[in-house]
């Protein structure tokens, strides 16, 4: 078995098969943007986490800079503290978070994230998503897209709270 596994119910798989053998996961943009061979070995390099519904996956503030690919729920995205936290996004299978962090824009997270429901994520390491990215434009591009977009969402509801 090459690579960090994980076990699915009695049988216990690499999470290059798990993610390509799953016929939304072999959609996502980490399949679809660096092939099924970089993926594959990209896949390798990283590693499995599991998070029970209401688990935090980080703070916003926490330090890190890995990619996480959901495999399995919803990650509820969110900002500010205290009472009145304001969800920004939800990501969900075959979807990105942490990619502002992960392509070198930030060592901080700039979002909270929490599990919807139980959630399985890959941790891609940061250092691994910038050579990826550099090596593939259309890769670069897509999270490029991601972080701006999240980025505009959140200045947008920043900007509506402190009318407020």
């Amino acid at each position: 078995m090459n690579g960090p596994g994980l076990k699915v119910g009695l049988k216990r798989m690499t999470l290059g098969e798990r993610v390509l053998g799953d016929a939304e996961l072999v959609g996502c943009p980490l399949v679809r943007l660096l092939g099924p061979t970089a993926a594959q070995y990209v896949l390798g390099q990283s590693t499995a986490r599991r998070f029970v519904d209401g688990a935090r996956l980080f703070l916003e503030g926490d330090p890190g800079d890995a990619l996480l690919l959901v495999m399995k729920g919803d990650v509820r995205l969110w900002v500010g503290a205290g009472a009145t936290p304001v969800e920004v996004a939800t990501a969900g299978k075959g979807e990105f978070i942490g990619e502002q962090e992960a392509l070198g824009g930030s060592t901080a997270r700039a979002w909270s994230a929490q599990a919807v429901g139980e959630v399985e994520v890959v941790e891609i390491p940061g250092a691994l998503v910038r050579q990826c990215a550099a090596k593939f434009p259309a890769f670069a591009d897509h999270l490029h897209t991601l972080a701006r977009a999240r980025q505009e969402a959140r200045s947008a509801i920043t900007d509506f709270l402190n009318r407020w």
